[in-house]
């Protein structure tokens, strides 16, 4: 209903039959691993008003396919696409300034959009075992995290002017690597 404003910790965990969310407006936070084990989940979409997630928001939701952000959400929480087998693209709105580690490591993401360029901070192993990923244009960051593409299937890479420090093992294991 729209009175419901917050969800909490592991309220749908477990519900491997769910696979449609649409949240009503007036929704504003999730908070951790709310999702947590929601297997047959395919379909997420974000309402306008939806602010921020906890961390973890969708771990074992192994089935994801669409992933509707809003233009209100400013941080990618710590592990909030870990481990998703199946969301091959993500679009991140203009309003995100923080992607916190671990965000979407572990996962089979083909691709990521960023709409905006103001990204402030991106959190370590941010893209970690990221195999599919072959092509990312880095936002404009100051510094690529450690680990921040560690293990990822990257053939090209795209830095950044803005860009003063790379931290320890940021490309460490990214084999397929050719041109940056």
């Amino acid at each position: 209903p729209s009175t419901v404003t917050d969800i909490y910790r592991n309220a749908f965990e477990g519900c491997t039959s769910l696979n449609e969310v649409y949240l009503n407006e007036g929704i504003r936070y999730i908070d951790d691993q709310a999702f947590k084990g929601c297997t047959s989940l395919t379909d997420f979409v974000f309402p306008s008003t939806f602010e921020s997630a906890g961390e973890k928001l969708f771990e074992g939701c192994t089935a994801l396919e669409v992933i509707m952000l809003n233009d209100n959400l400013e941080t990618i929480s710590k592990g909030m696409f870990a481990g998703m087998k199946s969301a091959v693209e993500i679009s991140v709105p203009a309003s995100v300034k923080v992607i916190e580690e671990n965000a979407f490591a572990d996962s089979d993401i083909v691709s990521i959009e960023f709409e905006g360029d103001d990204i402030e901070t991106i959190g370590a192993y941010a893209f970690r075992n990221c195999n599919n990923l072959e092509v990312l244009h880095v936002p404009s960051v100051e510094v690529i995290p450690a680990g921040f593409f560690s293990g990822t299937g990257l053939k090209e890479v795209s830095i950044p002017e803005s860009v003063k420090e790379i931290k320890e093992t940021a490309f460490q294991g990214a084999v397929r690597l050719q041109t940056v």
